[in-house]
């Protein structure tokens, strides 16, 4: 499955989440970190 993720630099911090699962988003010091752990999410992700 495919993810979509809106991701934003909000101050010292990067921002984002997950387009299509409602409720899961992150925040981290670098942008790396933040799809690192925005993919970690995606991939764990059971929509049972």
């Amino acid at each position: 499955m495919k993810s979509r993720f809106f991701i934003k630099k909000c101050d010292d911090w990067w921002i984002g989440w997950l387009i299509d699962i409602p409720g899961v988003n992150a925040q981290e010091r670098t942008r790396d970190e933040l799809i690192k752990s925005l993919i970690i999410w995606s991939t764990g992700y059971d929509k049972s």
